[in-house]
């Protein structure tokens, strides 16, 4: 089995990514313009859902591959985290 070291470091790199990724999408959506009602918030939210749900997806199934456990589990939980935050964004 190989050695799965770094986990803490993966986790944290994909944590400080997500509010960097949303503020960019947020930019490149509102385009200059104003957001009086929020909705640029919800569209770069689902945009940034929907390329986190890919991205950890098929990293999952990488990790999965090279039997790193650690940081499969991180991605995971990450994963969850996006899921549970769009049920309750729509649900709600």
């Amino acid at each position: 089995m190989l050695e799965d070291k770094g986990w803490i470091r993966h986790l944290l790199i994909r944590i400080a990514a997500i509010p960097i990724a949303f503020i960019m999408l947020y930019i490149i959506i509102l385009g200059g313009k104003s957001d009086s009602m929020g909705l640029g918030l919800i569209y770069a939210f689902l945009a940034l859902s929907i390329i986190g749900i890919l991205f950890l997806a098929i990293e999952a199934v990488s990790l999965y591959k090279r039997k790193l456990q650690n940081k499969l589990t991180c991605n995971l939980i990450l994963l969850s985290v996006i899921l549970c935050s769009i049920f309750a964004l729509l649900g709600g």
